[in-house]
């Protein structure tokens, strides 16, 4: 039953995500307008924060 090996396979990928999710909080804040990149501060959102250099708001990278 191939159908049900696949859904195996999905919770491995849950982990898989877990690890992205474990790299989120040291990750990057980027600018969209300008491109400028600085490190993701844990707690503080990457939207709530205005690029130095074009005052652009940050996106999550």
């Amino acid at each position: 039953m191939p159908g049900r090996g696949g859904g195996g396979f999905g919770r491995g990928g849950r982990r898989g995500l877990g690890g992205g999710f474990a790299r989120g909080p040291g990750g990057e804040c980027i600018c969209p307008n300008c491109g400028y990149q600085e490190l993701h501060q844990l707690g503080v959102p990457c939207n709530s924060r205005k690029c130095p250099k074009c005052g652009a708001p940050m996106t999550r990278g």
